[in-house]
């Protein structure tokens, strides 16, 4: 016979595993509820019943996501980031509760949290939620836009300054030094303000030394989605010191991320040129459009790029001869970038342009159409001083060749120098 205590004990034990089986059997079915209620849109008695479900003991992660949506439906997303966050240490629901924590942020505003969760959301492998998570990283709006300065110092070797036929080209070489700096400054998420300076002066042939400024406004706004940056900018130019073009260009650039890997930039620029005395031949209208493709794997980039551009000039007459400075010109470029170290990086680029000229050029009553190739490949190497700053070394080889032989040339650039980049 049982001692009355142990009895007790054993009685206690069996109607507590009587209660817990009854009320495990009472969630599963309150849960079912609640399903059908989310079915029908009811979605009140769906959040009633997946809470009843949870206090009669149902603990499980179909509840949690349950719930989760349910409170997202019903605006509370609060709660349902807590639901979803119970979620992202399950490798089965992970991918879907990281998708859901970025429609909450979404939803709230936070674009850069919405980025986040949804790159977290991505995997290797084709799912749907990795299809959604690509589709909702697409159509999100670019960051915050922070105000951001970039500069640059460098100097090196350019042994064809003026771009002379090769055979010509002794005593072109010279050392130069140059600058560039820009900067862009956003009065409100959509207009900012951007400006620009580049010199360049070389050591003895001062006729080649340039300047460029130029100031813009743009604004940016999201359509669908593209990314869209329009702008109004003017820019003047020296030469020698003397000022020798004014430009006036609008411009548009739209950009889409196909995958969290690859992307979209469409631009195109219509600018008005005018000249100073003695460079009216440059005076008129040039157009540009342009589409490039980018793709990143691993550490790795690789960009790819088509540019047309149409000029209509003034061109160039001297008594019976004639120069065409009005070409139609088609550029392939393409780039690829690659770590050769935790603080080393190189990039290789190689880009061929055909350049053909819209009218024969009249040289001594004999007409030639002028028609030219250029090759450019460069090598450079970058090391990363610290956050924003990096020292350089380039080389670059032009091969400019040409139907008409004053416009055959070879050219080499070598180059070390600094640079930085910081966002504020």
């Amino acid at each position: 016979m049982l001692k009355p205590v142990f009895a007790l004990i054993m009685l206690v034990f069996i109607l507590s595993f009587v209660s817990l089986h009854a009320s495990a059997d009472s969630g599963k079915a309150t849960f079912k509820i609640g399903v059908e209620a989310f079915k029908d849109g009811d979605f009140t008695r769906a959040k009633l019943a997946f809470e009843e479900a949870r206090q009669s003991g149902m603990d499980s992660p179909s509840l949690s996501y349950n719930l989760g949506v349910t409170y997202y439906r019903l605006k509370d997303f609060e709660k349902a980031g807590l639901e979803f966050k119970k979620l992202t240490g399950n490798p089965k629901w992970e991918k879907i509760a990281y998708y859901n924590l970025g429609l909450i942020a979404e939803k709230q505003g936070d674009t850069e949290k919405a980025r986040s969760h949804f790159r977290k959301a991505l995997s290797s492998k084709k799912s749907k939620v990795n299809t959604l998570a690509s589709k909702a990283l697409g159509q999100l709006p670019s960051a915050h836009p922070a105000h951001y300065v970039y500069a640059t110092i460098y100097g090196g070797r350019d042994d064809n300054v003026t771009l002379l036929p090769d055979q010509e080209g002794e005593g072109s070489s010279d050392n130069q030094i140059t600058g560039f700096v820009t900067g862009r400054y956003y009065l409100n998420q959509h207009w900012s303000l951007e400006a620009l300076f580049y010199g360049r002066r070389f050591d003895d042939i001062h006729e080649f030394d340039t300047t460029l400024t130029e100031a813009g406004i743009h604004r940016e706004h999201q359509w669908g989605r593209w990314r869209w940056d329009n702008a109004i900018n003017v820019s003047t130019q020296t030469l020698q010191g003397d000022r020798y073009l004014d430009v006036a260009r609008v411009e548009t650039l739209a950009t889409r991320n196909l995958t969290n890997q690859q992307s979209l930039r469409v631009s195109g620029t219509l600018a008005r040129i005018r000249a100073a005395q003695g460079f009216e031949y440059l005076q008129g209208w040039q157009g540009r459009a342009q589409v490039d493709w980018s793709k990143s794997f691993s550490n790795q980039q690789f960009k790819i790029g088509y540019r047309l551009e149409m000029n209509d000039r003034e061109d160039l007459e001297s008594g019976e001869d004639f120069a065409s400075f009005s070409p139609v010109r088609h550029l392939l470029k393409s780039d690829f970038r690659w770590p050769l170290s935790r603080r080393w990086n190189a990039l290789a680029s190689a880009s061929y342009q055909h350049s053909a000229y819209r009218d024969e050029h009249v040289i001594q009553g004999s007409n030639i159409q002028r028609t030219d190739k250029r090759f450019v490949g460069s090598l450079r190497a970058d090391f990363e001083l610290s956050r924003g700053w990096k020292l350089f070394g380039e080389y670059r080889h032009t091969d400019n060749q040409s139907t008409m032989d004053i416009y055959d040339y070879d050219r080499n650039e070598w180059n070390v120098g600094i640079e930085y980049l910081g966002f504020y």
